[in-house]
């Protein structure tokens, strides 16, 4: 007896620079049976280009997402609600419009993912009820049972309530109808490839990096007009910009850094419980393993498949917060007045996504 799932998820995960995982969903599976595929980490070559990039977004070698980012720029945008802007821009509102379409497109992207996922295990989870009700259910199997499907009902409705934001902000920065845009980053019965940014970090220094900056730039422009006036120059403005500007990147590539550990180490979770499950599958189908078995460890393989897709959009995420540390825009205040360089605000903005 095979496992009469709605259809089947084929994940193909890699972690080398980025990350990605392939969505492929079959209403048919009992046709041909359940099947899980890890393919090998992809081969890729890695290039710095998209960072140094004007059109940095070509990184992400998603045809849509260079749609939306023309749209964008043709449209204008509109203001979206603070909740949007918050969502992919933190307290860094001067975050331009392009990395506002390019975060929000990935995330909602993450999203779509996450909740077929999710689905897939709540279909297994019902599937384990049906069979479990044929015998004793006990009260304890009963309330696992259902705190299982509650959660993933509740992570469910997060993840679309997340990703209906990010659609708004879509609408309102692109100039495009809501009912479009689902359609583009949650394409029914396609593959859904995750974002990944194909580059890789430059070799030198952070020190090295800032210098092209445009607030280390405009403090060494200042400070050259200054040096020809008979005022006395404070010499240490330019140092404590290119300071500032040096640690802001060192973070960024630190956390980058870390959030390609925990994605790798989520892959190779994954990749335990994909044979745990296939083990579980072949004891089925030679006669020594029962359907429930296999439910429990598809489930588990779900579980961390969209663990592992939120950490791929993360670390997506944290190459748009790099690639905007190195341009070093002026923050701004919430009345889109530039802060003198002099005055930095005191916190700054993150990318962050939320690990359901």
């Amino acid at each position: 007896m095979r496992i009469p799932l709605p259809f089947v998820a084929l994940l193909g995960l890699s972690v080398a620079i980025g990350a990605e995982a392939n969505l492929a969903m079959s209403p048919t599976p009992m046709q041909r049976g359940v099947a899980t595929a890890l393919g090998p980490p992809a081969t890729r070559t890695a290039d710095a280009g998209p960072v140094a990039s004007e059109v940095w977004w070509l990184g992400f070698q998603d045809d849509a997402l260079n749609a939306l980012i023309l749209a964008a720029r043709h449209h204008g945008g509109s203001d979206p609600d603070t909740t949007a802007t918050h969502m992919v821009a933190g307290d860094a509102l001067a975050l331009p419009i392009e990395m506002q379409v390019a975060a929000a497109y990935v995330s909602a992207r993450v999203d779509s993912i996450g909740v077929e996922l999710i689905r897939e295990a709540m279909a297994a989870t019902r599937r384990q009820a049906e069979l479990m009700s044929g015998g004793k259910l006990s009260d304890a199997d009963r309330s696992v049972l259902q705190r299982r499907m509650a959660d993933a009902m509740a992570a469910e409705r997060t993840l679309l309530d997340q990703r209906a934001t990010l659609i708004a902000l879509l609408a309102s920065r692109c100039g495009m109808d809501t009912t479009a845009l689902e359609a583009l980053v949650a394409p029914a019965g396609t593959e859904q490839p995750l974002p990944r940014f194909n580059a890789s970090l430059p070799e030198q220094t952070p020190a090295d990096w800032v210098f092209e900056r445009q607030d280390v730039v405009l403090a060494q422009a200042l400070h050259a007009i200054a040096a020809a006036s008979p005022a006395r120059v404070d010499g240490g403005y330019v140092d404590s910009v290119i300071e500032r500007a040096q640690a802001e990147v060192a973070a960024a590539v630190s956390e980058l850094q870390e959030q390609r550990a925990k994605t790798a180490a989520l892959e190779a979770r994954a990749t335990a419980v994909r044979q745990a499950f296939d083990d579980a599958l072949a004891r089925q189908q030679n006669g020594s393993g029962s359907e429930l078995d296999v439910l429990e460890r598809y489930q588990q393989l779900m579980l961390y498949s969209q663990q592992f897709s939120s950490a791929s959009g993360t670390l997506a995420l944290g190459w748009i917060k790099l690639l905007y540390r190195l341009q070093g825009a002026l923050d701004t205040t919430s009345d889109r007045s530039a802060w003198p360089a002099s005055q930095p605000p005191s916190s700054h903005g993150t990318l962050q996504r939320p690990l359901i």
